[in-house]
């Protein structure tokens, strides 16, 4: 059961990493330009 369930947990936590770094990315600079563009706009 041990090394049934570790694979199991080993390769979702992968997967999950694989798949939230590049969304992470994407949403880290989605939301510094829509800061960029709500700070420009109250500037300007």
């Amino acid at each position: 059961m041990p090394t049934i369930a570790t694979p199991r947990r080993a390769a979702p936590r992968s997967l999950f990493r694989s798949g939230i770094g590049p969304r992470l990315a994407l949403a880290v600079v989605l939301s510094t330009l829509v800061w960029l563009v709500i700070a420009w706009a109250l500037a300007a």
